[in-house]
């Protein structure tokens, strides 16, 4: 009769141990692949007398498989197949300081992530991604000093990270003066202009 799948624990991607329960004193063959099928790692060992095996391995990277066959009395299990998956979560966004004038976050996180930018009620109120280098620049508007913003990426594989809690801050009164006085200067070369060509068309 032929032994029963092995059952294998939980496994993710870094893994460097694969450990699992079948039948007693069986011997066990394990298996790493890559997804062209091409064999990475290979082990054969004996389940304990508690029906248990574990055996130190390369670190698991994502996408390979991992296939465990028992065999017993010369009959063979089914094997038992899985399939690595990234389940670790990025790092916390680094966020810049965010002032109520502010037009654009930024920051950095893992490479290719999406950026969620969310409000208190857990909102997302803006979204962007990171470059190859893990640089992102995400356009927003309307802030309001005080305010929280929690700032997230997530990966790839779909794993979110635990958010950065940013606080708007107010623009020092130096900057909002710089910005007052750049629109006025503005305005009066404008009107400077507008004077000049009544001038020149009285003269006409």
């Amino acid at each position: 009769m032929r032994p029963e799948p092995a059952k294998i624990r939980d496994l993710e991607s870094g893994a460097k141990v694969i450990s699992g329960e079948a039948l007693k004193n069986a011997a066990y063959t394990i298996v790493v692949q890559e997804k062209s099928g091409q064999v990475l790692q290979e082990y054969h060992g004996n389940v304990s007398n508690t029906g248990v095996f574990s055996i130190s391995v390369e670190p698991l990277p994502v996408g390979a498989s991992v296939i465990v066959t028992i065999e017993n009395n010369g009959l063979q299990s089914k094997p038992t197949k899985v399939i690595i998956e990234d389940k670790t979560p990025p790092a916390p966004p680094v966020v810049n300081k965010i002032y109520d004038t502010t037009k654009s976050i930024t920051g950095q996180a893992e490479p290719h992530a999406k950026i969620s930018v969310k409000n208190s009620a857990g909102v997302i109120i803006a979204r962007g991604v990171t470059d190859s280098k893990g640089h992102f620049s995400i356009s927003i508007s309307n802030l309001k000093a005080s305010q929280e913003l929690f700032i997230t990426a997530t990966d790839i594989s779909v794993n979110e990270s635990s958010a950065t809690k940013i606080i708007v801050e107010k623009s020092s009164p130096e900057e909002t003066n710089t910005e007052q006085n750049f629109w006025s200067w503005i305005w009066s070369v404008i009107n400077s202009f507008i004077r000049f060509l009544i001038a020149q068309s009285k003269l006409i």
